[in-house]
């Protein structure tokens, strides 16, 4: 089994994924500029419509609360009018739409259901959830039409999530995205692949919790990493600070430039690139990236390859998902390192992953995405970011960042009222 975030990777998932691409290359939402389908063919499609299925579920000896928000409540608070108390998010839907400029927009349903054994007749060493995911779609097939949540017409259930109350092994009923490994269920001809086990409650003084935990499982769902580091207890996140605020490390505020680039929700028109064969002194200006796609890449080779080394930058103001969150904002940076891998096989994975065999376990090397002067807050007006800067430097042979990168970075000019930055990018 597959778990994200919260997850397991196995490389025969991936192994199938990858083989099944080749076989619906030419499906809908296979699109070329969805660069994480590279990795992960079958995701939630990040772009168009999407139908999500919600089912709170109990067992015959656990249940939640008394005091537990309705199917038809919670509904309204994922996928309809939502409520304020959970401002800047409002509700799940808007979470999407801010985040992905308009580019998704995610409509769900809530349902219930009781399973029929004890919680532990559910719970295995194994940490197999297919056992207790069959019994319930299959008890809800007479009342779901499972077609309905396959928007895409790729075959796929488009995503699922499956609400625990507490009660059981927090061990094994941990919120995690899992992918469905066994022989297909019939679901009115649908299948499924990536679910959600989310162990977040259902009660009001929870929901900001509950709606945070499924936008960062969809984001998975999506095809996603985690970026916190994993193995740890203490001091996990790896991207700290106002600056550093990400749904797939810490969970909060919105997705980071990196993950907006895997998923496709900037356009070619949303990202410019320092030109190495021009070279010398290059501005340019970058939009609120909070409300407005715009990124600027600077690469660690002539071409701006996602699946490289590279920095991001971009310019944040406390608006749409980030509204609340910080007091004014600024720029930031981050280094990427997307390489990929190539097993034995022929499939590719990415090599800082999480659960890839080259992750570096002691959080010191190579990774996914660091933050540029991680925990100090946005550069403003006026900052330059050169080799000085903490962080601000490409990996060496030992995954050290002490290369230089030969960028300077200054921030030239903020107009908060046009919500514009303008950087001045030079070369040596």
């Amino acid at each position: 089994m597959k778990r994200y975030g919260k997850r397991i990777i196995e490389t025969l998932v991936l192994v199938c994924a990858l083989l099944l691409a080749a076989l619906t290359a030419a499906a809908p939402g296979q699109a070329a500029d969805i660069p994480i389908r590279q990795i992960d063919p079958i995701t939630l499609q990040p772009r168009g419509e999407a139908r999500a299925l919600v089912i709170v579920c109990d067992f015959a000896d656990v249940k939640y609360r008394s005091d537990r928000i309705s199917d038809e409540e919670l509904e309204r608070d994922l996928f309809g009018t939502g409520t304020a108390d959970l401002y800047p998010y409002v509700c799940l839907t808007m979470y999407f739409e801010n985040a992905s400029y308009g580019a998704l927009h995610m409509d769900g349903d809530v349902y219930h259901y009781t399973l029929s054994g004890n919680i532990a007749d559910y719970e295995n060493s194994d940490q197999d959830f297919e056992k207790f995911v069959t019994e319930v779609l299959n008890g809800l097939d007479d009342t779901i039409d499972y077609r309905k949540y396959d928007a895409d017409r790729d075959g796929y259930i488009d995503v699922l999530s499956m609400s625990i109350p507490t009660g059981g092994d927090a061990e094994f009923w941990y919120g995690c995205t899992a992918t469905w490994e066994s022989d297909p269920l019939k679901l009115d001809g649908e299948k499924l692949w990536h679910y959600v086990i989310n162990d977040e409650q259902p009660y009001a003084d929870t929901l900001d919790y509950y709606l945070g935990t499924l936008a960062h499982e969809y984001g998975h769902c999506m095809g996603l990493s985690d970026y916190y580091e994993y193995g740890k207890d203490e001091d996990w996140q790896a991207t700290t600070g106002d600056a550093g605020l990400e749904r797939m490390d810490e969970s909060g505020g919105d997705f980071c430039p990196y993950s907006k680039l895997m998923v496709g929700w900037y356009g070619k028109e949303n990202i410019q690139c320092y030109d190495w064969a021009k070279g010398g002194t290059q501005v340019f200006t970058l939009k609120d990236d909070s409300t407005d796609p715009s990124v600027l890449l600077l690469p660690s080779a002539e071409s701006c390859d996602l699946f490289s080394e590279y920095f991001t930058v971009d310019y944040i103001t406390p608006r749409a998902n980030f509204a609340t969150l910080f007091d004014e904002g600024g720029v930031r940076l981050y280094h990427v390192d997307s390489e990929l891998g190539t097993y034995d096989d022929g499939t590719d994975y990415l090599l800082y992953d999480g659960f890839s065999p080259d992750y570096d376990s002691t959080g010191k090397g190579r990774r996914l995405i660091r933050l540029v002067n991680n925990g100090k807050g946005f550069y403003t007006e006026g900052d330059t970011i050169d080799c000085s800067a903490s962080g601000f430097a490409w990996y060496d042979e030992s995954g050290k960042e002490t290369v230089d990168t030969g960028y300077t970075v200054h921030v030239d000019s903020i107009d908060e009222t046009a919500r514009t930055c303008t950087v001045s990018v030079t070369r040596k």
